[in-house]
């Protein structure tokens, strides 16, 4: 499914003469619109995929009427590639079962998209992420769904029909049923919440959520959060031989909760602007157990960037180019 989104993005975005059509098209019916474009799915960058995903959705109509104009060479003005690639396509994205796929997907991944975007910054200055359990009441949920598709494959003409069911299937999914909507339920919506639910707690195991209870000794979750103490030491127990000091670490822990309470300045909020507030004498430990959750990576996507850039500023005509000035030019575009 996420195949055929990239493909069809690829196939309006990278001929000017296509992408024109799509964009008159959007116009004329669906003025409204806040997409005039579609996003390319990037393999690697699921916020663009979540994105792109809804942007497809949005504009669906006109990406089916589009297809049809080309498939029939409306006009006479389209190559004979255009007319050869638009008719497969056009009959795989008016297939009701993707236009299924389209929104159950799209809708399960909108309750992703606030956590991927915050990993991909910087800093993360949130309380540990939690999943959001959609699997129990997938039912409810679902029934939704299968209505938008309804009506989207209504806007297009695609009338849903019950899949053919046999004694024995290999090559598509032969799940019995009572109705349409249980059918789809049954072979797309739970598989995928059950891939996705899987996929979230490998990624925010419980070791790695202990880690991000770190966040509830800075400063602004002292005052707020009422047990900020004991999610905040099962970070630091987790680390208690790396601790100058771990003796004195239920004093530090009082004396670094009366301080807030008295302190009328601003407090730091970030974890960069508390280890320059941070008393190095009067808490030794809490400054180290800092300086730990600091170096602890979050995600590749500093990585990544840098990658990025590097392509962009080391051409094949620049390979000549000294390491100080790369460098420096590195982090001036990545550090905007």
């Amino acid at each position: 499914m996420m195949e055929h989104v990239r493909v069809a993005s690829e196939f309006f975005n990278f001929s000017p003469k296509r992408f024109d059509l799509l964009v008159k098209t959007i116009e004329e019916m669906l003025p409204n619109a806040q997409h005039k474009r579609l996003i390319n799915v990037c393999k690697t960058r699921w916020v663009a995929r979540i994105d792109g995903l809804s942007v497809f959705i949005e504009v669906f109509p006109a990406i089916v009427r589009c297809l049809e104009i080309i498939r029939d060479n409306v006009g006479d003005k389209w190559n004979a590639d255009s007319v050869r690639k638009s008719g497969p396509l056009l009959l795989a994205t008016v297939s009701f079962s993707l236009i299924v796929a389209l929104v159950v997907v799209s809708r399960c991944l909108e309750v992703t998209r606030p956590l991927t975007v915050q990993l991909q910054e910087s800093a993360i200055d949130a309380g540990a992420p939690r999943e959001k359990n959609m699997r129990n009441d997938v039912d409810v949920r679902h029934d939704s769904w299968h209505e938008e598709a309804e009506s989207i494959g209504e806007s297009v003409g695609t009338v849903p029909d019950q899949p053919r069911t046999t004694g024995r299937q290999q090559h598509r999914p032969n799940t019995p049923a009572d109705s349409l909507s249980q059918y789809y339920r049954r072979v797309i919506s739970v598989p995928f919440l059950d891939h996705l639910k899987s996929e979230i707690q490998t990624r925010f195991s419980e070791t790695n959520l202990d880690v991000m209870d770190a966040v509830y000794g800075l400063p602004k979750n002292v005052l707020i959060c009422p047990d900020w103490k004991t999610k905040f030491s099962t970070f630091l127990d987790m680390y208690k031989d790396d601790l100058p000091q771990p003796r004195f670490l239920d004093t530090e822990l009082e004396m670094w909760a009366e301080r807030y309470q008295m302190e009328k300045g601003p407090l730091p909020s970030k974890l960069a602007d508390v280890l320059l507030f941070v008393d190095k004498i009067s808490f030794p430990n809490i400054f180290t157990a800092f300086q730990i959750f600091a170096t602890i990576p979050v995600t590749t996507c500093s990585c990544e960037r840098s990658i990025s850039v590097l392509r962009q500023l080391k051409t094949y005509l620049r390979s000549t180019m000294s390491e100080s000035r790369l460098k420096g030019l590195a982090l001036l575009n990545v550090h905007r």
